[in-house]
């Protein structure tokens, strides 16, 4: 059922919410079904002193637990959204600038809420007084007026579902509708399937012509199939966005290096607003100066109108353009809208200032101009996008095409406390962000000592971008070749990993807890990382069951129901171990200290289940089901490996493959790697016949 709510203003005057900002009135979830969109009709309201139109309360449903989904840095957003994990006493106490929420009810089912960002105004979360508050707003000066969408429901029996039909509902709605998509009607960049390698965790800002030449000489001879280089932070100038000094002769000594079959794509950084959190004023724009003005912050933002904000994307992605730059990564695209919103000099990102005496007319219909104008131009000009530092309504809710985002903080080398925050934020943004796009999980260096591994595993369940950062002559082959084929093409999971359902509201950085983590691979193979990410680093203990792999699906769009247990059963395959065995009721074990533990369930039918290519961390994606029957089954190897498959009732036997009994059914051939589209045979022999 889809139902549409559509209510008259129920606004005060604003010089009312100026003097004693209070509850307009009462939202009642606790009837809700279905799924729907709460539209305001005939809209008519001045924001209050607050920049605030509408303060509601919200009488939510009994429910046992819930995810709030906020970021650190309200309203300026950030790279990450942290979902805290909340009951019906803390739900009420939360921090101002909630951006989804996620209820387990106690009737078996799930309610998810999804506050809307329109042309002019927007609505998130608060709390007060012990009661949760959805407000609407602005966070400037000027009057609206029109239809305006509030929030997106949907209840279902599982949370993907509702999850995936809130986001579904809201940008189907026809004051949002082309401002976004879900991530299935995007088409992602042929670029980012392959891997790549980055210039900030190593180099930081210490970038120049001759390192980043030197840099791709040396990824050449490194032997890693790494297809495109990103030059982050540090290229430009800060004035004029033009490359600095440190790049005399641009960008082309990079762009002229390019080989069809090494790195065959270059890309760059840039902040949203040019250089880090805006020019500085006055700034060294040129011509495209008087498209511009000077905010509070005492850096330039592009004026108010569309012209200004196409005039300032073709300037400054100009240069890459020139330069013949394949693709960009950009940063900070959350600050537009507490510039324009007046924020102080002192506090930048933190919050907003007391009042909006400083802010402009409409901070939001500007900051959502210019995320709208500023993708139209990305797509224009660029063959692929990567977004950063966007976690805020305004920019996902404008991001149009794009479908590659960060969906965590930064990585860092060698710090275990970052790399436990890091992979759980990595996946737990998922449930949320991953409708509308593939998380970017940063990059990463292979020869961390302390999560190389680790983050190399978490990288290929990611789906989205996978690119290096190590300096190029301490790269750890044996965690980097298990993510791709020799020609640095990714294998990629059928839809981004996400918490398993019994894992979305846990808290396994402070709880004794496994967390768990599916992704859903070729011939309907679940991909399961089990985590120990306790700061206290006590064993954890892991179940697996059936039911996890059912919940494999989740992430899939459309979303196609859970997976049904075939009447044969799973196999479960222990990727570190190498070893097979049929799953019964439960499979169990214990993760000591920080670690993880790689499992594929993968279904047996006719007597067979094909765990894949064990020499790649998503085994199962390297092959192809192309037959199956209960004495032969024929396969497709994107790329020819070691193969296993599980065969407990005979013998396989393939033309020129030997299979190895690796015990439990489990048998291994190693065959020569690097054949492309290798068809293979085989056929089960019964036990006893020579």
């Amino acid at each position: 059922m889809v139902l549409c709510i559509i209510s008259s203003s129920m606004t005060f005057a604003g010089e009312q919410h100026q003097l004693n900002p209070q509850i307009t009135s009462d939202i009642d979830l606790t009837k809700l079904s279905g799924k729907g969109v709460k539209i305001l009709e005939n809209y008519s309201g001045r924001p209050d002193s607050k920049g605030v139109m509408e303060y509601y309360e919200l009488s939510l449903p009994d429910f046992e637990c819930g995810c709030y989904y906020a970021s650190g840095w309200w309203p300026a957003g950030g790279n990450r959204v942290f979902g805290q994990i909340v009951n019906d006493s803390s739900l009420n106490s939360v921090p101002e600038g909630g951006i989804f929420l996620l209820l387990k009810l106690k009737k078996d089912s799930y309610l998810a809420v999804l506050p809307i960002a329109g042309k002019t105004a927007y609505s998130w979360f608060d709390s007060k007084d012990g009661r949760l508050i959805l407000k609407m707003g602005t966070h400037g000066k000027d009057a609206i007026e029109g239809d305006i969408p509030l929030y997106a429901w949907a209840k279902a029996d599982n949370p993907y579902e509702a999850c995936n039909t809130a986001w579904e509902s809201a940008l189907d709605c026809e004051q949002i509708k082309g401002a976004a998509f879900m991530r299935e009607k995007k088409e992602y960049p042929q670029i980012f399937k392959y891997l790549g390698w980055c210039s900030w965790e190593y180099y930081k800002g210490r970038i120049d012509e001759e390192n980043m030449v030197g840099a791709m000489e040396a990824i050449e001879k490194s032997g890693l199939p790494i297809r495109y280089l990103l030059v982050d932070n540090g290229h430009f100038d800060r004035s004029s966005l033009a490359p600095n000094d440190k790049f005399p002769n641009g960008y082309k000594p990079l762009t002229d290096m390019r080989k069809e079959d090494k790195i065959k794509w270059v890309g760059i950084w840039y902040a949203f607003l040019g250089a880090n959190h805006g020019v500085v004023a006055p700034g060294n724009l040129g011509e495209i100066g008087e498209f511009m003005y000077e905010c509070n912050v005492k850096k330039l933002l592009p004026l108010n109108d569309e012209k200004a904000a196409r005039a300032f994307y073709e300037y400054m992605l100009g240069f890459a353009k020139r330069d013949d730059v394949d693709f960009l990564k950009v940063d900070f695209q959350t600050d537009a809208l507490p510039f324009y919103a007046g924020t102080s000099l002192s506090n930048p990102l933190g919050g907003l200032p007391a009042d909006n005496t400083n802010a402009i007319g409409n901070p939001v219909a500007a900051a959502a101009n210019l995320a709208a104008v500023f993708q139209s131009v990305v797509d224009s000009r660029m063959n692929g996008l990567i977004n950063c530092n966007w976690h805020n309504a305004v920019s996902v809710f404008n991001s149009k095409n794009s479908v590659a985002g960060r969906c965590s903080e930064d990585y860092k080398v060698g710090n275990l406390e970052r790399a436990r925050g890091h992979l759980y934020h990595s996946y737990a943004a998922i449930p949320w962000l991953g409708q509308i796009a593939w998380g970017d999980h940063d990059m990463f260096h292979s020869s961390d000592k302390v999560a190389g591994r680790m983050m190399a595993v978490s990288k290929a369940f990611s789906g989205g971008p996978v690119y290096l950062s190590d300096n190029p002559g301490h790269f750890a082959p044996e965690n980097v070749w298990p993510l791709c084929y020799k020609d640095g093409l990714l294998l990629r999971p059928m839809a981004p990993a996400a918490p398993l359902a019994d894992c979305i509201f846990i808290d396994p950085l402070n709880e004794s807890k496994a967390y768990k983590v599916v992704a859903p691979l070729a011939n309907q193979t679940a991909a399961i990382v089990i985590y120990n990410l306790t700061q206290q680093a006590v064993p954890v203990k892991a179940v697996i069951t059936a039911e996890d792999y059912q919940n494999a699906s989740g992430m899939m769009q459309p979303y196609p129901g859970k997976w049904r247990v075939p009447a044969e059963g799973l196999i479960i395959y222990d990727w570190y171990a190498g070893k097979a065995e049929k799953l019964g009721a439960e499979y169990t074990f214990e993760l000591e200290g920080f670690s993880d533990r790689l499992l594929h369930l993968c279904p047996v039918r006719n007597g067979w289940a094909v765990i894949g290519r064990t020499d790649k961390y998503l085994s199962p994606a390297a092959v192809e089901v192309v037959k199956n029957t209960p004495g032969k089954l024929t396969i497709r190897m994107i790329e020819s490996g070691p193969l296993a498959v599980w065969n407990a009732s005979g013998v396989p036997s393939a033309e020129n493959v030997s299979f190895e009994d690796r015990g439990d059914g489990l048998w291994q051939a190693d065959i020569e790697p690097g054949h492309r589209d290798m068809l293979i045979t085989i056929r089960r022999i019964s036990v006893g016949r020579n």
